[in-house]
């Protein structure tokens, strides 16, 4: 029944045109990304040995984390397909600029500004991507399905990029490689230019009521978001700490080959390899599981994989080459699994019209994450030498997700959808063209509130600051005193100074006692001003209920 539900819901995401021209798109970026920074080792290995591709790997994180912020708004205000297809052009022009630099032999300083340039516009897809899938799946399952697959394309790109790459590297050096993967991402930038994420809605995902903002703002925004999410933030650092992990292989993988294992000089690349498909195994046990509900535990089970394996190689036993590929491939199968799922439960948690500036601010903290665990491994090695440094780097990530569990499962608290909360909603007649998920986002959102008779649930002249719907009883609604209406179950009210950002139009006394479920001003504009349907759908219902209390009134 599970692999059933699982291909049902595969066949729905890959039937997905639009999804179909991302994730093509998403392997080509991820194929490039892998082959350039194979080329940036290898440049700065030619020019200065090991400590020269430590500087270049250096010089590429480093600005790329303070960049990763500062551009996290791109997503939320413009379209998330022409930001994605803005992203990879940059990405394309950058590259070539490298290739250039290189080809006609420029200074080193001058390649490794190019280096920098690049390294910052590799920045700009994953946060717009991630954000861009919640629109584009239907359901909670479905945005699971995809994130695994996603997986599966960063797989495939991790397999081929450096594979490409390094064929080129052997016709002709780093500038060929430089050049070959700025063609992907022109092909990519093509491919998003046509990708539509909400062909039923349009407009949906972009920001409306961020246009203004100063970028400080912007990205203030994202952070803020993270402060009223509880648990997200407990996320984002450990997608960190998983980064670190990552940073830390890249010197460990060698450590592990030569000083624990006595590989020959192929054992690095067996190693890496064995954790590349671990990946793909994580991928497909998460997509395998995307009906499953709770994420924070999946998410803690794969951090836990991602750890121990490494702990193990730190205890003084006896690996031959089948166990170490083995613990290795557990290892690459927990990164993947967690990847799945907490990508997952972030694109649930987090409001729609900030999620491209959380996950710049998660891709911040991954390319810091990198930088830290490249420099930590080395130390880590000269103060407890191979195994002790594996140690260190097994119990990291794993500590770190036992600390953060309570957090976690808040968060993940958040993201169940109450089915009576979704139906109430689905009712209203301009939430109707809201994405599903959107909708199911709002329904774990809505705060229960209760009056008893003759409370005044809004005051005419107040500021608006949420909406609500009538769950049982009745309420008054009156203006300048004057009998309006009267609302019963099923029924809304306060959208009217939400939308048109002006004071309360009307008072609302309760006649009784009376559930209603509130949504907060910034939770009810996010989704309905980013649906172009939901949003007309909502100025025409606005401009009926102002000529009905018009008449009433002068009754």
């Amino acid at each position: 029944m599970i692999w059933g539900d699982s291909a049902r819901v595969l066949r729905a995401v890959l039937r997905n045109s639009a999804l179909q021209r991302a994730l093509i798109g998403f392997t080509l970026f991820w194929t490039a990304e892998c082959g350039v920074w194979v080329a940036i080792l290898v440049y700065g290995y030619e020019v200065g040995g090991a400590a020269g591709a430590a500087v270049s790997a250096l010089i590429g994180l480093i600005p790329s984390t303070l960049f990763a912020l500062v551009a996290s708004p791109l997503g939320d205000l413009m379209t998330r397909e022409r930001a994605l297809a803005l992203g990879y052009a940059a990405q394309a022009a950058t590259m070539g600029l490298a290739a250039g630099a290189i080809a006609t032999g420029q200074p080193i300083w001058v390649v490794y500004l190019c280096i920098a340039l690049v390294s910052c516009a590799l920045t700009l897809t994953r946060p717009v991507y991630s954000a861009m899938l919640s629109s584009l799946a239907h359901a909670p399952e479905e945005l699971t399905a995809a994130n695994a697959v996603s997986s599966w394309a960063e797989g495939l790109g991790v397999f081929a990029g450096p594979m490409i790459a390094g064929l080129l590297l052997a016709i002709s050096g780093a500038g060929l490689a430089f050049a070959a993967m700025a063609l992907a991402q022109i092909a990519a930038a093509i491919l998003a230019s046509g990708v539509s994420a909400h062909p039923d809605a349009g407009g949906e995902g972009a920001a409306p009521a961020s246009h203004h903002m100063s970028l400080v703002r912007d990205v203030a925004e994202g952070l803020r978001e993270l402060r009223h999410e509880k648990g997200a933030s407990a996320l984002l650092l450990l997608v960190g700490c998983q980064f670190a992990i990552i940073g830390m292989l890249d010197v460990l993988s060698v450590e592990l080959a030569f000083s624990v294992l006595s590989l020959d000089p192929s054992g690095p690349g067996i190693l890496s390899a064995a954790l590349g498909l671990g990946g793909l195994f994580g991928a497909t046990v998460a997509m395998i599981r995307l009906a499953q509900k709770r994420l924070a535990s999946p998410f803690v089970l794969g951090a836990l994989a991602n750890g121990v394996p490494l702990l193990l190689f730190g205890l003084p036993l006896a690996f031959d080459l089948m166990a170490a590929i083995t613990l290795l491939a557990v290892a690459g199968g927990g990164k993947s699994f967690a990847d799945v799922t907490g990508r997952t439960l972030l694109q649930r948690s987090v409001r729609e019209d900030t999620l491209a500036r959380v996950f710049g601010l998660q891709e911040g903290l991954s390319d810091a994450g990198m930088a830290v665990g490249t420099v930590l491994a080395p130390l880590l090695v000269v103060w407890c030498g191979a195994r002790g440094a594996l140690v260190g780097a097994g119990l990291f990530l794993p500590g770190a997700a036992v600390l953060a569990w309570r957090r976690l499962w808040v968060l993940d608290d958040r993201a169940i959808v109450p089915e009576r909360e979704l139906e109430i909603l689905r009712r209203i007649l301009f939430m109707e063209p809201l994405n599903p998920l959107m909708l199911e986002r709002m329904a774990s959102r809505v705060i229960p509130v209760t009056a008893s008779y003759g409370d005044v649930v809004i005051q005419q002249g107040d500021p608006g600051d949420r909406f609500y719907v009538i769950e049982e009883g009745k309420i008054r609604v009156t203006v300048h005193g004057r009998h309006i209406a009267e609302l019963g179950a099923g029924s809304y009210f306060g959208e009217i100074a939400l939308l048109r950002n002006v004071r309360r139009t009307a008072s609302v006394t309760a006649l009784g006692p009376v559930k209603l479920l509130a949504l907060e001003r910034d939770e009810f504009l996010a989704a309905v001003t980013g649906s172009r349907r939901s949003a007309e759908a909502a100025e025409v219902e606005i401009a009926r209920r102002l000529d009905q209390d018009a008449v009433a009134e002068g009754r």
